[in-house]
């Protein structure tokens, strides 16, 4: 099942409005749409709000979130989310928290949510990074989805440089055939 088919990454610096807030996507970069919730949910709710987040794979660490988004753009207070020690990133101590993570499919070729096709959720065994507000770096500009988390759902994904855009799918009968013509 592709979960982002042909995401096309940002050529060039836009201003993209989500509620009643704005964000900057710079150029180069890939913007998801995701969703935090307690770790006990089974399913998001229709309800549950979704953010962007840009997917980053040179981050090391699975899902990384400032305090204050999680609070303001996911409705979490992180006090809620169950510690599960800490990590270091860029030498400063973050607080890992288990919670629910989902990405949602996008409209083929644009960054728009495809309503209607229901979001993927991505184990994060190490739980999500959340910075605290009182941080030396306040973290990550906007929410980062890192490789880890394809890493360890086993997701397929590819990169189309000339057409600027990123595809990312549960296994299937062409991960075989890939791995076989790499060999070559």
């Amino acid at each position: 099942m592709k979960i982002l088919d042909r995401l096309p990454i940002t050529g060039e610096r836009t201003s993209l409005r989500f509620g009643d807030r704005y964000i900057t996507v710079r150029s180069n970069q890939i913007l998801v749409w995701m969703s935090v919730h307690m770790a006990g949910v089974l399913e998001p709710e229709q309800s549950i709000p979704k953010f962007p987040a840009l997917l980053d794979t040179g981050n090391n660490f699975g899902f990384s979130i400032q305090d204050r988004h999680l609070r303001e753009w996911a409705g979490l207070d992180p006090a809620l989310l169950e510690s599960l020690g800490h990590v270091k990133i860029d030498g400063q101590v973050v607080t890992r928290r288990q919670a629910k993570v989902w990405v949602y499919p996008n409209i083929p070729g644009r960054q728009e949510i495809a309503n209607g096709k229901p979001p993927s959720w991505l184990k994060m065994a190490k739980g999500i990074a959340v910075y605290s507000p009182n941080a030396v770096i306040p973290g990550p500009r906007l929410p980062l989805l890192g490789l880890p988390a394809l890493l360890s759902n086993d997701l397929d994904w590819w990169l189309d440089p000339e057409r600027r855009h990123i595809t990312v799918q549960t296994r299937n009968w062409r991960r075989r055939l890939i791995r076989l013509l790499c060999r070559l």
